[in-house]
């Protein structure tokens, strides 16, 4: 019956989490630079570990080049962020959009 009991606590815990992950998407701009930081990883991870970059990760790095970082910054306009953190942010989205424009050309 111990085995069980954390079995059913685990799936109710899950449960719970995807019920309130829907209720509360979550901070689209955060999601969206960590979207570009884990495919600027699988490209250096594919470069450091000598092997070619997968093709999917190829693609997915030239599609956020193309898409660029227009829309994360109008997100940080339109936000209720204070000053200095949209500021901070905003610092963060060159950055981060520099950084993929490298990995999409390496690849």
């Amino acid at each position: 019956m111990g085995g069980w009991g954390i079995t059913i606590a685990s799936v109710v815990t899950v449960l719970v989490e995807l019920v309130f992950a829907t209720m509360k998407p979550g901070d689209d701009l955060v999601r969206s630079l960590a979207e570009r930081l884990d495919c600027v990883e699988e490209v250096l991870t594919s470069y450091l570990a000598d092997r070619p970059v997968d093709p999917a990760t190829g693609k997915n790095a030239t599609r956020l080049a193309v898409l660029g970082v227009s829309r994360l910054r109008r997100i940080l306009r339109r936000s209720t962020y204070s000053r200095a953190y949209r500021e901070q942010m905003s610092a963060v989205v060159a950055l981060v959009g520099r950084l993929v424009d490298i990995a999409a050309n390496l690849t």
